[in-house]
């Protein structure tokens, strides 16, 4: 291995990797909606899911966007809305079951996210410390307020 470790293409790898599982999932409802052997409530299934996939897609380029950013807490929020995603395509099928190579490629794309998300949250909290050490983040346990007027009031109150 050639120079340093870099913590953050390491991140950007796993989710490109997170997004050729998604495209392998849009590749496979592609196929299967335009199959005959599909009933049409299971079409209009797929159909609500390959909108979610192309929201899946969206998501994890925005989450690389903020990984090139070298922005981990955002890579993680960006990012964790395809678990959101996911799971409005998978509750789309009951009581039908999702085809199984559906399901194959949703369930790699939930254990590689999770590493994903793993991946950022580690970045993101390593960040956060960085930024305390160098007084960079404010110390939110130190910051109050005046008491409120309206504290001890029962009913309306206007400050």
């Amino acid at each position: 291995m050639h120079g340093r470790f870099n913590r953050y293409k390491a991140l950007e790898i796993e989710i490109l990797v997170a997004k050729n599982e998604a495209l392998k999932a849009v590749a496979i409802i592609d196929g299967l909606i335009k199959s005959p052997s599909s009933s049409q409530g299971m079409k209009d299934s797929l159909a609500v899911c390959k909108d979610q996939y192309g929201n899946i897609i969206d998501s994890i380029d925005e989450a690389i966007t903020m990984t090139r950013q070298r922005n981990a807490g955002m890579t993680n929020l960006k990012f964790s809305a395809v678990f959101s995603y996911r799971s409005t395509c998978e509750d789309e099928f009951p009581p039908e079951i999702p085809p199984p190579n559906l399901a194959n490629a949703a369930a790699a794309l939930k254990v590689i996210g999770g590493n994903v998300l793993d991946i950022s949250k580690g970045l993101e909290n390593r960040e956060i410390r960085l930024m305390q050490k160098k007084g960079l983040m404010p110390d939110y346990s130190k910051v109050t307020s005046p008491p409120s007027k309206c504290l001890h009031v029962i009913g309306p109150c206007s400050e």
